[in-house]
């Protein structure tokens, strides 16, 4: 799949090389969580991720390591069931989806120098 944009009289294209869902290394025995009076008065809504690296990755080790924390962390592989009073840790995974860019992140202006503060050095 490829993406062509056009910002601000820039044009950049995003190729989505690799989707896959990820599952937990191991399954969880957990099965159904309660969430909490404060999980569920929150408002539902779908809060994509989208982490941005300088040099290509190997697909395989980030989906290796996104599995490994998927089980020491099996909430979030579950899914949100009985309207929304429970997590139900069933293994379904994540979606992760791998993409590479024309563009850097300097061509959205100096905001996303990320690696400029102390705390990346």
């Amino acid at each position: 799949i490829i993406f062509s944009m056009l910002a601000s009289s820039m044009s950049f294209s995003l190729e989505v090389s690799r989707t896959s869902r990820v599952k937990p290394k191991q399954p969880s025995s957990l099965g159904r969580l309660e969430l909490s009076s404060i999980d569920r008065a929150m408002p539902s809504c779908y809060v994509p991720l989208l982490l941005f690296y300088q040099t290509p990755l190997d697909p395989e080790v980030l989906e290796d390591s996104l599995a490994r924390v998927l089980t020491l962390l099996p909430p979030l592989a579950g899914t949100i069931v009985d309207s929304g009073r429970f997590v139900e840790c069933g293994d379904s995974g994540l979606e992760l989806s791998l993409a590479s860019s024309t563009a850097s992140l300097m061509d959205f202006g100096t905001d996303f120098d990320l690696f400029s503060h102390d705390a990346f050095s």
